[in-house]
């Protein structure tokens, strides 16, 4: 199962949520990059969102409700996400670590466990490690804290 698959299915709301959040992330370090926006177009357009949809979240990504999926495989692909998302820059601004860190709690994940995972994910990342692997060595390792 790939990361389009977990977020084209479900519901419009939790996928709209992952969006917001992935603006949010994106203007973390005051400036949205070019390679940030591409990503977050391409993720909206492969969870079946429309332009239509994605403009109105831009302009109002305060009126998008945060929803937490319910799978800890969502929670972790959402989390992974966030952290690829993070990455499209080439740098690791505190600011978004920070709000990736947040992201994690606000999605159920361990307290005890959120510094392991979000460090996991950035290494997982750069070591190239696809997606699938990924997402069952994080869901492996959380079990374990």
């Amino acid at each position: 199962m790939g990361i389009k698959d977990l977020f084209n299915r479900g519901d419009k709301a939790r996928r709209m949520s992952h969006v917001r959040n992935l603006i949010a992330l994106a203007g973390a370090d005051g400036h949205v990059s070019d390679d940030e926006l591409l990503y977050i177009s391409r993720v909206a357009g492969e969870s079946g969102m429309t332009e239509k949809e994605l403009k109105q979240i831009l302009e109002n990504p305060e009126k998008i409700k945060f929803v937490v999926p319910k799978k800890d495989d969502e929670k972790i692909a959402q989390l992974y996400d966030l952290v690829l998302m993070m990455m499209a820059d080439g740098e690791l601004d505190g600011n978004e670590v920070a709000f990736c860190r947040l992201m994690a709690m606000r999605l159920g994940l361990s307290p005890l466990a959120v510094d392991v995972i979000v460090n996991n994910i950035i290494d997982l990342i750069e070591s190239g490690v696809f997606f699938d692997d990924a997402i069952d060595g994080l869901l492996e390792a959380m079990s374990k804290l």
